[in-house]
């Protein structure tokens, strides 16, 4: 199995919801939410992704998530983009600007309808059908000529996920499962107040989970954080109107 059990938070959670473990599917999918919350927010899970093959006039390109640190992941965003022409050394891969369709619509009305060219400039990722779309179309075929880092998250039906984030983030997502759990509704545990509690610790944590991210890509400074609630799309953490879908600075 690949990755860790994400069973393997049971008995921290059991330590502040007494009973927890007896109601297992429950439990499993309180965690699968804290942990898609937990990624979505803050970015921390990234992975390049094996090389993809670029075949002449096609513009998009399924992304698919290896399986060697969890048994179902989603993608959910760019990290990186970087394409180079066939036979081109490693050396020669060229950053591409990663925007979003709606910054693209918006500024750039004529992307869908140019004639294709031999090395793209741009790129977006559309979740709905987990694909990046390159921008302009690529006119010439590359073998292994794109290569992709993005930002995971475990899918509903996961029951692993990279034993790093148990190693690093074991309190912040106990935390966030807890009060999942007391807030929930018609349970013998439920505690809507204390719940409230840990939500609060919760949030504290993963915020700080977020900076810490940052942090590593560059300048702090450079980025604005958003507070809960007013994220809509992309990345909250840039200090440039790029829309959804990356924080590249290109």
């Amino acid at each position: 199995m690949a990755g860790t059990a994400l069973t393997t938070l049971d008995t921290y959670v059991e330590d502040y919801v007494s009973g927890a473990t007896n109601e297992a599917a429950i439990l499993l999918r309180a965690t699968v939410r804290t942990f898609r919350d937990f990624c979505d927010w803050t970015h921390c899970w990234k992975e390049t992704l094996d090389d993809i093959s670029i075949v002449a006039e096609t513009k998009s390109y399924t992304l698919t998530p290896g399986t060697t640190n969890t048994d179902a992941g989603e993608v959910i965003g760019l990290d990186s983009a970087k394409f180079k022409e066939d036979g081109a050394d490693d050396s020669l891969y060229s950053p591409l600007g990663i925007k979003s369709r709606e910054y693209l619509d918006e500024y750039d009305k004529t992307w869908e309808d140019r004639d294709s060219a031999p090395v793209p400039y741009r790129c977006f990722f559309d979740e709905l059908d987990g694909k990046i779309y390159l921008i302009d179309t690529p006119s010439v075929a590359s073998t292994d000529g794109l290569k992709v880092r993005v930002w995971l998250r475990p899918a509903l039906n996961a029951t692993t996920a990279p034993g790093f984030m148990f190693s690093k983030y074991q309190e912040a997502l106990t935390f966030g499962i807890v009060s999942k759990m007391l807030r929930m509704t018609n349970q013998r545990w439920s505690n809507p107040e204390l719940g409230d509690y840990y939500h609060g610790l919760y949030m504290a944590e993963r915020d700080n989970a977020q900076q810490e991210v940052d942090r590593g890509r560059g300048n702090i400074d450079d980025y604005h954080v958003k507070p809960e609630l007013a994220f809509t799309g992309g990345s909250k953490n840039r200090s440039r109107g790029f829309g959804g879908g990356g924080v590249f600075n290109g």
